[in-house]
């Protein structure tokens, strides 16, 4: 006959096992439950974002469309340069002014230099000197615009901004939106950002 102290030393380990076998159930599936609700609001505000996401691109894409509609108006193809200038760069201005997520509108000339260009410092816009303008002909960007026709608009990839030959920091993720400007008989007159 085996000593009670021996049963006892085994029942003690058997529900010691089955104590520590249903803890470690029960804590595997409150783990789960915990991970899957996590997993689901991260799904939700990755879904939000999203819908954010699209909704800021189809109104960019539409603003850009009313702008150079705006400038097709004000004929600005047909005026001398320096009004011409003056006048877009009062059109790009206003614009930047009322969208509070555009940092930068450019007029890029045929030959990819920037020929207008207004940024924002905090919320007042501000015109470059013509000294500030930069050299944008090796860019990406600039090629692909080229090629396209009357109406498209190039999207850019989502990527850092680079000013002056380097990368701005503090880091500014940025996309570009671009279309030709042609004037009233077809010709390529730039393209603006």
């Amino acid at each position: 006959m085996k000593s009670p102290i021996a049963i006892f030393l085994v029942l003690l380990l058997f529900f010691a096992v089955l104590i520590g076998g249903a803890g470690y159930i029960y804590a595997e599936s409150r783990m789960n439950a915990v991970v899957d609700e996590l997993v689901n609001q991260q799904g939700e505000a990755l879904s939000t974002s999203s819908e954010r996401l699209a909704e800021r691109l189809r109104d960019a894409l539409g603003d850009i469309l009313l702008l150079r509609e705006q400038m097709r108006i004000a004929e600005v193809f047909s005026a001398d340069s320096s009004s011409r200038r003056e006048r877009v760069a009062r059109y790009f201005a206003a614009y930047i002014q009322t969208n509070r997520s555009v940092d930068q509108v450019r007029w890029i000339d045929q030959r990819g230099m920037e020929s207008i260009r207004v940024d924002t410092n905090g919320r007042v816009p501000i015109r470059r000197s013509e000294d500030a303008l930069q050299d944008k002909s090796r860019r990406d960007y600039i090629k692909r615009t080229s090629q396209l026709g009357g109406d498209d608009i190039y999207v850019s990839p989502m990527n850092l901004n680079i000013e002056n030959g380097q990368i701005e920091v503090p880091y500014k993720p940025v996309m570009r939106f671009a279309l030709p400007l042609r004037d009233p008989d077809g010709r390529l007159r730039g393209r603006w950002w």
